[in-house]
């Protein structure tokens, strides 16, 4: 004689609690892929944005910035940077913290939040 059931088993609550928590972990790794690669691609247009306007700033003054000080008044001068190049990795209230620049070899490459210099 088979009774009348008026709930769930505890295997089948389980398995529902087991697919759906299986859902979201997919949907959370996905959003942060994307999210990651975004940023990427943000950090090399910024990047390709001070490199132009290094480039500006050697027309107008005849040499590259000869250290951080000018480099940051460069980054903070809207004639050369209209948009501000922040590293979307780190420090995005003070854009011009959140990159490395080596007058000597001119390259300028984001700061990485455990260390000084860049990664």
């Amino acid at each position: 004689m088979i009774k009348n059931r008026k709930g769930f088993t505890l295997i089948e609550i389980i398995i529902v609690v087991a697919v759906i928590i299986t859902i979201i972990s997919a949907i959370g790794y996905s959003t942060h892929k994307i999210i990651y690669e975004h940023k990427i691609k943000a950090l090399k247009s910024n990047q390709e944005l001070i490199l132009n306007a290094l480039d500006l700033y050697k027309q107008d003054n005849g040499h590259y910035p000869a250290n951080k000080d000018e480099f940051n008044k460069m980054i903070n001068n809207k004639h050369y940077c209209p948009v501000f190049p922040n590293n979307p990795f780190w420090n995005k209230n003070k854009p011009e913290d959140g990159w490395y620049y080596d007058p000597d070899t001119l390259t300028v490459v984001p700061v990485s939040p455990s260390s000084d210099e860049g990664v």
